[in-house]
């Protein structure tokens, strides 16, 4: 395998990012199963697996992900960050949703937008991935909603941050987003904790489309102290809320998994969008229940919300 016309060295059961960091090669970790597309990179023929989920301009450009690629399958390696430029992000407003959660809105000029899609923001060298959790009908500022981990680094940088203060971002990345061509087949939104702000955008988009059959949402929490952001979900005209969580339900809530009560509400999904976004646990087992249930796989959008490290 070459880096830039580089050698570098590849042991047994290497993926191309395994190969890269033990040859000091500065390149991006994430999660390291695809999902944030941190370590995305660009190759001459790279195996399939490792495009998935990427947008087909940025795989037809050789785009690849680095930690889903066997090293010994590729051949010259370079970076990609000319498809995914770097912009400036100032941070024009921070605000509590709830105990855990932060809104944070960014004045980004340059950057496209595209509701449900997802970001990556740095700051001092940290960088982690985000969804936009923008309404479609209000572009002007990117929107993010951010949970707050005690030990996090990007975590402990966002508390301290003020507004004005600079922050960076690339993208949009990842293939969640509203499809116009299926504005006549029903759309399903399961979602746990902040996987409720791709879908939000997502459903946003999908009224400004006029969409045209049913828009169901099943958002999850452990108790409803976990929801947040009800009321703006709940005033979607022509969507149809419901509020999951696991013990202590109130009127407003239903007791149970959010994709097992969707499943009950629905158990045929033939001919149904699928939108499932948050706790990875969560992700995996709805693709393949729904799957089963009749969704097409083209038409299961996925994005969970894989931890960094």
């Amino acid at each position: 395998m070459r880096f830039q016309g580089v050698d570098i060295s590849v042991e047994d059961g290497d993926t191309v990012l395994d190969a890269l960091e033990r040859a000091g090669v500065a390149v991006k970790r994430g999660c390291g199963v695809g999902s944030c597309q941190s370590c995305l990179v660009r190759g001459s023929e790279p195996p399939a697996r490792s495009q998935a989920g990427l947008d087909a301009e940025v795989a037809e450009a050789g785009g690849f992900l680095a930690c889903r690629a066997p090293a010994e399958n590729v051949g010259d390696v370079g970076p990609i960050d000319d498809l995914y430029p770097k912009f400036e992000a100032r941070l024009c407003e921070k605000r509590w949703l709830s105990k855990t959660i932060l809104y944070l809105s960014f004045a980004v000029p340059e950057l496209r937008l595209e509701p449900g899609r997802f970001v990556r923001l740095s700051s001092g060298g940290i960088e982690r991935a985000y969804s936009i959790a923008n309404h479609a009908a209000d572009l002007a500022h990117l929107n993010l909603h951010v949970r707050i981990l005690p030990e996090g680094a990007m975590s402990q940088r966002i508390c301290l941050a003020e507004t004005g203060d600079l922050f960076h971002v690339r993208g949009p990345f990842g293939k969640c987003r509203y499809v116009p061509e299926k504005r006549d087949q029903a759309l399903l939104f399961i979602g746990s904790g902040t996987g409720l702000a791709p879908l939000y955008s997502v459903a946003t988009a999908a009224l400004e489309n006029r969409h045209e059959a049913p828009i169901r949402i099943y958002l999850g929490a452990a108790t409803p102290d976990g929801l947040y952001f009800q009321q703006e979900i709940s005033e979607l005209q022509g969507v149809e809320v419901h509020f999951c969580v696991d013990e202590d339900a109130t009127g407003a809530t239903r007791i149970g998994s959010p994709l097992d009560i969707a499943l009950a509400d629905h158990p045929n999904l033939e001919r149904q969008v699928v939108y499932l976004c948050g706790h990875p646990g969560l992700v995996r087992a709805a693709q393949k229940q729904c799957f089963m249930a009749g969704a097409r796989l083209s038409e299961i959008f996925t994005d969970p919300f894989e931890p960094s490290g």
